[in-house]
């Protein structure tokens, strides 16, 4: 197995300006190098997805941790709980019903694009972390 397939990788929307910020903030305080930031619609998750599929305008967030497959605001726990302390004191949220962490992942992805506006081209391959960022 790959060594990069060893971390967890967190895939985004490469589009949406939401999504770029979560992978700056996540390869900033990623300070034990547990994270590879790559994209939905690119070689990686192709080739660790079973059945990929396109991005839709709900997904903007999949994590790859370990074999395991994380999304949604699964996922974004996921995140958390891998960042650790201070991070870690949002997965609070996990005291949520499962359906109103679902209900506000979906809204929020829904509204990312008119509240944060979409990207032409990844930032990620210009990031000074470019050994992080998987094609």
């Amino acid at each position: 197995m790959n060594k990069d397939t060893e971390k967890v990788i967190v895939f985004i929307d490469a589009q949406c300006v939401l999504c770029d910020f979560l992978s700056k903030v996540i390869l900033w305080a990623d300070k034990k190098d547990y994270f590879r930031i790559a994209s939905l619609t690119g070689e990686t998750y192709r080739m660790l997805a079973q059945n990929p599929q396109p991005p839709n305008q709900l997904q903007y967030v999949e994590v790859y941790s370990h074999g395991r497959w994380f999304d949604g605001p699964m996922a974004i726990f996921e995140i958390l709980r891998t960042l650790g302390f201070p991070y870690s004191i949002f997965l609070v949220f996990k005291l949520l019903p499962t359906k109103i962490n679902w209900f506000l992942y979906r809204y929020v992805a829904k509204k990312r694009f008119a509240w944060f506006g979409r990207k032409e081209i990844c930032s990620l391959e210009s990031s000074q972390n470019l050994k992080k960022i998987l094609p």
